[in-house]
């Protein structure tokens, strides 16, 4: 084989081996929040030093804390993420503790309910409110 030829059969190889691991960032792409997937501050999972298990996940907050949850850190944390989104149409609503859990309200600016948010108080995901 001619070395120009073994040049680019080279060259080809590291180019498809280059896309086949870069592959699985540009196929996370970008993220509910707006970043790079669910939390993760940057493209792709667990870029920027961040991974899964810091910041806003999909669902909400990925605490490794142990402090527990409150209605002040519950309602600063919804702020930045409304802050993120953007949208004026859309607030807070009431943020308050109700049967051992902190509940959030999104509704818009006349105050039709968007969505409700439950939030246990050690932490992890919320669950929505039907």
């Amino acid at each position: 084989m001619k070395t120009s030829i073994k040049i680019t059969l080279a060259a080809a190889v590291l180019a498809v081996g280059g896309l086949a691991l870069a592959a699985p960032s540009f196929a996370h792409g970008r993220g509910f929040d707006g970043h790079g997937g669910y939390g993760s501050g940057g493209y792709g999972m667990g870029h920027g030093g961040h991974g899964m298990m810091q910041g806003d996940g999909p669902c909400g907050p990925q605490r490794a804390s142990a402090e527990p949850l409150t209605v002040e850190s519950v309602t600063k944390m919804m702020e930045r993420r409304l802050d993120r989104w953007d949208n004026d149409r859309l607030k807070l609503g009431q943020v308050i503790e109700q049967d051992g859990k902190i509940v959030a309200e999104i509704v818009t600016v006349d105050n039709s309910l968007v969505e409700k948010l439950e939030f246990a108080k050690d932490g992890g995901r919320p669950q929505r409110v039907k």
